[in-house]
This record gives structure tokens, C-alpha cells and sequence, in this order.
């Protein structure tokens, strides 16, 4: 069979690495094959006994003594038109860098040397320890866990000078209706300079806008940061013409709706 799937999770993975590192180095890699059936192998230890060609390997399919049966081990070639397996250094290469990351080479074996060959080295270079504990390769493939992907990183939280203003400003007096009516009490955000779920979710019900009263400090904390951006506007604490018509200008520039609301995305973008 060809394919990694059919391979030991944590040595597929390994194999993906290791045909990662081949490409960055321009080792024109194929793979060969991967999983063997023990008809498949049976056919194989058949040749230069009862079929024609020479002898290619010792281990009978019935006895479970290839490391493709257990998935542990795949063939690989250059993947050149008429030198697919006649060049030494190629597989010297490749059988370095596996074994660079832990994989075993059958290169350095002596009866055969098998330059082609690639595995997991846990078990060494035969699966006894593997009939040993498991008896055959179908009961060693019902332990088999998919490898988990790494977790997605978490988004990064802002944390500056710019957020603890913000938030002592929000602070101070903060109470208004929101779009919905209802009144929104303030001062409560913790002062630490991180823009975290607390603020974020204030900074999302909490949105000045063109006309709001009752939170001069809030609007002052804006005109003073769009002042700062390059967005010129008066500091007087009330949200006017000049005010909206600057903040409008902030959103379009930096790919917002500009509706001349400071909802999270738009105090997000002030406070980078």
C-alpha cells in the first residue's frame, strides 16, 4: 500500500517532517510503500523461493516479522526518471536526515542493507517487542490515536499604556442609555492596561457616538487619542460635528464601518 495514512500516527508524523526537510533541501523524495498486507508480504518472501527473481526479504507475511506490516516503516525513492534507486548519495542523505530526527535507516544495516528503507525506531529494527505485546499487527492498530493537531493560539490581549487610560477614563463617570436603552453603569473595569474580555465587552456596550452626554471625560479620553493619531480635533468633551466627522475619517481608514460609533472594533484600532 501507498499512502501515509495507513501508517502509526506518531511515525506518519515524523515522515511528514522528514519529507518537509528533504524539500527545503531540494531532495526530490517519492514514497514508496508504507503498510503490507500478509498476502503482500507472503508474495514478496515468495520471490527467488517459489517464484521467479532474487530473494528481497527473510520475513513470511504469516509471521509478522516485516515492520510494514505493523506500519512502522515505509520505502522511499528518488523521484528522478531512471534513477529512482542508483544514487548513493541521495539515499545517504535522506537516511541522515531521518535519522537526524529519530527515525531508524535500514542503510545501516549489514544483512541486507536496505538503503531505501525508513522506521520507527522505538522497537528497533525488528517487531518482536511489537508480537510480543500485541500478537498481531490488527490488535497493535486497535491502539492507534490520530495525532491531535496543536490548539490554535490564543489571540494575543493588548496590554499598554494606551489601554490603562482608556480605562481610567471609562471609569470616571461613565452612565448613559445605550442603543437599546438601557442604562449602563459604569466603573467598574480594572485599571491593569489589558484590553481582556472585561473591557472588551464594556468597550462593545459603552459606544460613543455624535450627541452623547453625561461622560465628558470618555470624550475627551477619544479626541485626545485621534489628536494623537493625526486625526485633529478640539478637546472640549462634547462629541460634536468635529469630533464625528474625525472618528468617521479614523474607521474608513483603517477598514471600518464608519457609522461615527466607538464601538470594540473602532477603540480596538485606538488603542494599537
Amino acid at each position: 500500500m501507498r499512502g501515509l495514512e495507513y501508517l502509526y500516527p506518531p511515525f506518519k508524523a515524523k515522515v511528514e517532517q522528514l519529507v518537509a526537510m528533504c524539500k527545503e533541501r531540494g531532495l526530490n523524495i517519492g514514497l514508496g510503500e508504507t503498510l503490507r498486507t500478509v498476502e503482500e508480504q507472503n508474495n514478496m518472501y515468495a520471490q527467488g523461493r517459489t517464484k521467479p527473481g532474487s530473494i528481497i526479504t527473510n520475513a513470511k507475511g504469516t509471521d509478522y516479522n516485516s515492520q510494514h506490516q505493523w506500519g512502522i516503516a515505509f520505502d522511499f525513492f528518488k523521484n528522478v526518471k531512471g534513477s529512482e534507486f542508483n544514487d548513493t548519495l541521495f539515499f545517504e542523505q535522506v537516511g541522515q536526515l531521518a535519522k537526524s530526527i529519530g527515525l531508524g535507516w535500514g542503510g545501516n544495516w549489514t544483512k541486507p542493507k536496505d538503503r531505501p528503507h525508513i522506521y520507527w525506531n522505538q522497537w528497533g529494527s525488528m517487531p518482536t517487542a511489537l508480537k510480543q505485546q500485541f500478537g498481531t499487527p490488527d490488535k497493535f492498530k486497535e491502539t492507534w490515536q490520530p495525532i491531535k493537531p496543536p490548539a490554535p493560539a490564543k489571540p494575543e490581549v493588548l496590554h499598554n499604556q494606551n489601554v490603562l487610560e482608556w480605562q481610567r477614563a471609562m471609569n470616571i463617570g461613565f452612565d448613559y442609555k445605550n442603543r437599546s436603552g438601557q442604562v449602563l453603569k459604569a466603573g467598574y473595569l480594572e485599571e491593569d492596561g489589558y484590553f481582556g474580555s472585561k473591557s472588551q465587552t464594556f468597550a462593545n456596550e459603552h459606544q460613543l457616538r455624535k450627541g452623547i452626554k453625561g461622560c465628558p471625560t470618555a470624550v475627551k479620553w477619544l479626541q485626545s487619542r485621534l489628536n494623537a493619531l493625526g486625526y485633529h480635533t478640539e478637546i472640549d468633551g462634547k462629541f460634536g460635528n468635529g469630533c464625528d466627522a474625525m472618528i468617521k475619517a479614523f474607521q474608513r481608514d483603517h477598514g471600518l464601518s464608519a457609522d461615527g460609533w466607538v464601538g470594540l472594533k473602532t477603540v480596538t484600532e485606538l488603542l494599537k
